[in-house]
């Protein structure tokens, strides 16, 4: 019969793996580069397009926005629940609501109105400081 101890160690070794996977897929912080954009006109017509530009979700929930296709300016707010994304202005008033996932580490999706967004994240290289 496993000790006490051993099982509690057990235990905290499961949280904290689980807190380190789900730890990137909490938020969309990051600098994300759109790539495409699709939706629906009608019953028969699908469409997929390219879109330019990159967001970036900033750890003060800020947003800076290069993005025409689907975002508010450079210096909203953002804020997430569950699987909404929420676009504020800088007084809070809510802009625009997304439904947002991560597909991957990789892979940023937000849908609007049947209009879906898709974007990779962008890595910028660090260099060691000395």
């Amino acid at each position: 019969m496993p000790s006490v101890k051993f099982s509690i160690m057990i235990l905290l070794f499961g949280a904290l793996l689980s807190a380190f996977k789900n730890r990137n897929t909490a938020s969309p912080i990051g600098i994300w580069k759109c790539v495409s954009r699709s939706g629906q006109w009608d019953e028969q017509t699908k469409y997929q397009l390219n879109c330019t530009g990159e967001i970036e979700f900033c750890p003060n929930y800020s947003i800076i926005s290069t993005c025409p296709d689907a975002f508010s300016p450079t210096g909203s707010i953002w804020a997430t629940n569950g699987d909404q994304l929420t676009l504020s202005d800088s007084e809070g008033s809510p802009i625009v609501f997304y439904t947002w996932k991560k597909i991957d580490e990789r892979t940023l999706q937000l849908e609007k109105k049947g209009i879906i967004y898709m974007f990779d994240r962008v890595f910028k290289p660090q260099t060691a400081g000395n």
